[in-house]
């Protein structure tokens, strides 16, 4: 449904279907809001948000119920402008790619966020987060963290539980300092840091031999 730019409102039994496994609501601009997600989808629902034409104003939260979207795989929310996310992001527990690009009035994220340790892939590019939480490191199976834009002094500790991490893009984020525990990101291949306030690196960079 693409495109379909008269669309105002989308039925909630649509997405009760047991066997739906795709949607695309990109572009839709009138589209406000869900009725609400309501029972469990027994495959994967990838949904696609990234191109919504939304006002341009502050929109406080995303506008639907993330409730009994348990099979979710795929979630993306680029250019949503919403400040922030509700805590029930926490039950996606089957999410492997969050796609948070572009929400310049998102600053902090739920502590909930943590306990999606199927998450593979983080895309936070142009938020206004400041801050990464120490439980960051609770998220194992992340490949890609994407934080270019943001307004981070440095990175938790924490970083170093990432073994698998293989791009850590960090560039124009007014980092001044990295932990010497980056040098246990022993799959890193790829490390941005351009446009920082680095002086200095810490010694143990050298480990990352895969870089």
């Amino acid at each position: 449904m693409a495109n379909c730019k008269k669309l105002e409102q989308f039925p909630s039994r649509i997405l009760m279907s047991k066997s739906l496994e795709y949607l695309d609501l990109s572009g839709c601009s009138k589209l406000r809001e869900f009725a609400g997600f309501k029972g469990s989808l027994s495959k994967s629902l990838y949904t696609f948000f990234s191109s919504w034409a939304l006002p341009r104003k502050k929109v406080d939260s995303i506008g639907f119920s993330l409730q009994g979207l348990r099979s979710l795989k795929t979630l993306k929310m680029a250019n949503f402008n919403m400040s922030y996310l509700p805590s029930e992001i926490g039950n996606l527990v089957s999410l492997t790619h969050l796609d948070l690009s572009g929400n310049k009035f998102l600053c902090t994220l739920p502590d909930s966020i943590y306990n999606l340790t199927r998450l593979q892939r983080l895309d936070m590019a142009n938020c206004n987060v400041s801050y990464l939480s120490s439980e960051i490191g609770n998220l194992i199976s992340l490949t890609h963290l994407g934080l270019e834009g943001n307004d981070l002094c440095t990175l938790p500790d924490s970083i170093g539980n990432l073994t698998r991490l293989q791009s850590l893009n960090m560039e124009k984020c007014n980092v001044s300092y990295l932990p010497s525990e980056i040098g246990s990101l022993i799959s890193l291949t790829n490390l941005d840091l351009r446009g920082n306030d680095l002086c200095t690196l810490p010694d143990s960079i050298g480990n990352l031999t895969n870089l």
